[in-house]
């Protein structure tokens, strides 16, 4: 299993889509990361979730907002230092994920949703775990 992410060897959809096609096997698989796709200046939309699909085993979400005075930097290949900035899940501002779940739909997505985020500053863990049970069901991940 590869992650989209910076600074490996899927860090956008196209580099994701080529290195599944490289490799070709049944057990290697792709797992879609908007935060980071977002960061290395790729789409996470719909056509995206498209292309990606028979390589997709697993969406790996956390929310970040571009932000050049975030705290968090992501040494990308394709654009150099990405500042970033934790958000919570449905933060206004943050990603925009309905295309991003709009594809997942279209192809039937049937594996796994996981989401990795941080603890925010003054969140407890209970209120986190609240933040994405709401999450997941507000987009009908979780029913």
């Amino acid at each position: 299993m590869q992650q989209c992410r910076w600074g490996s060897l899927a860090e956008t959809i196209d580099d994701a889509v080529a290195l599944a096609r490289k490799v070709d096997r049944e057990n290697f698989g792709i797992t879609l990361e908007p935060a980071n796709l977002a960061a290395c200046g790729s789409s996470f939309e719909a056509i995206a979730v498209q292309q990606l699909a028979p390589y997709l085993r697993n969406v790996y979400f956390q929310n970040i907002r571009l932000n050049a005075d975030g705290p968090v930097n992501f040494p990308t290949r394709t654009r150099g230092d990405v500042r970033v900035r934790f958000v919570p899940l449905s933060a206004e501002g943050g990603l925009e994920v309905s295309g991003m779940l709009a594809g997942l739909k279209a192809v039937d997505y049937q594996g796994w949703f996981t989401i990795h985020q941080p603890l925010l500053v003054g969140q407890a863990l209970d209120a986190a775990i609240e933040e994405a049970a709401r999450f997941l069901r507000v987009h009908g991940i979780l029913v």
